[in-house]
């Protein structure tokens, strides 16, 4: 559905911009271009490694139990955003959940 309003930023970027559930490909441009965004969920790990359901140890906030550092060190490698559909994506860098998912914290 279009919204009447346009927030001015770029697709990839979206409301939530280091959202767990964005592909590599978006966590990884986002990261190339501006690596402070990352500074909040490197704090969180760095500060409570151990917190969660269970007996969580290592916490981290991306899929595959990647830490932000994890993330950051990926965005050397990453081949940027592009909005144009991707015939075959690539899956380690175009898997998603995405936007159109719920927000639940846990999954």
């Amino acid at each position: 559905m279009k919204q009447e309003f346009d927030l001015q930023i770029e697709q990839f970027q979206g409301n939530c911009t280091w959202c767990w559930k964005k592909s590599n490909r978006k966590l990884g441009t986002i990261a190339k271009n501006n690596p402070e965004v990352f500074d909040f969920p490197a704090r969180m790990e760095a500060k409570y490694p151990d917190v969660g359901p269970g007996e969580a140890t290592n916490n981290t906030f991306f899929r595959g139990n990647r830490s932000t550092q994890d993330i950051l060190a990926m965005a050397k490698d990453t081949i940027p955003f592009n909005p144009s559909p991707v015939t075959q994506p690539d899956m380690f860098w175009d898997e998603t959940g995405g936007c159109s998912e719920s927000c639940e914290v846990f999954s």
